[in-house]
């Protein structure tokens, strides 16, 4: 398996970097970030996601899932998926843009 931190496009078409384990510390997450994809633009925020995810190789369509697809569409390959239990556990850490007035309402 890989060595973590990497990056990751995550499904809200943004990139990011995956970590392993959860309650990591937040200062150290966003050096990586800002350090391996960039600096926040405008007015965008930190988000850190903790997750359970497993990897199990099988014949995928992912265009059935994202509408889109993937270079080894039909093909034996695989990706991360979350789980509720029985996963590896990462953080995801992202720019994401920031709430703005009206979505609080």
């Amino acid at each position: 398996m890989s060595a973590y931190p990497q990056d990751i496009y995550t499904s809200n078409d943004r990139w990011g970097r995956i970590h392993q384990g959860h309650d990591l510390d937040r200062a150290e997450l966003q050096a990586d970030l800002e350090h391996n994809v960039g600096l926040q633009h405008g007015s965008e925020v930190l988000s850190i996601t903790e997750s359970r995810l497993a990897y199990r190789p099988r014949v995928k369509w992912c265009g059935r899932v994202d509408g889109v697809g993937c270079d080894n569409e039909g093909e034996w390959h695989r990706h991360w998926f979350e789980v509720r239990q029985n996963g590896e556990l990462f953080t995801i850490a992202q720019w994401l843009p920031a709430p703005s007035a009206q979505d609080g309402e």
